[in-house]
């Protein structure tokens, strides 16, 4: 008698520890998908092809790196440094957003080179 008494506390045992590790397995998959959820909510997502990514990539347009899809907002303002037509190498063409520029001859004849022929120049525009 004692001996299927103690059985049956062993089985009582296993159970309970079965249904604890169950429930531990959920509690730490709920954690998960929420730091997951959360994760998504901080970092950029694609509308599109629903992908999340850190930075968009550039291509004429601010686009989802993973299907290049382009994305509604954009950087303003200038994307290189007031002075950069002037450092830039010779051989690179200007880049249409610099093109557009109402600065664009101010960042050619930035004022660190300052001259007086960058000053006579200056008169025309």
């Amino acid at each position: 008698m004692e001996n299927t008494k103690s059985k049956n506390e062993n089985i009582i045992l296993w159970i309970l520890e079965q249904e604890r590790q169950k429930n531990k397995t959920q509690t730490q998959e709920e954690k998960a998908r929420k730091t997951q959820e959360n994760s998504i909510k901080k970092k950029n997502h694609c509308s599109k092809c629903k992908n999340i990514f850190n930075e968009p990539k550039l291509v004429q347009y601010f686009a989802c790196p993973h299907c290049l899809n382009k994305l509604e907002e954009e950087k303003k303002g200038c994307q290189h440094w007031f002075g950069f037509l002037c450092q830039k190498d010779k051989k690179e063409s200007v880049p249409p957003e610099c093109v557009e520029c109402e600065k664009v001859i101010d960042c050619m004849l930035n004022p660190q080179y300052d001259s007086r022929a960058v000053s006579e120049i200056k008169k025309w525009y």
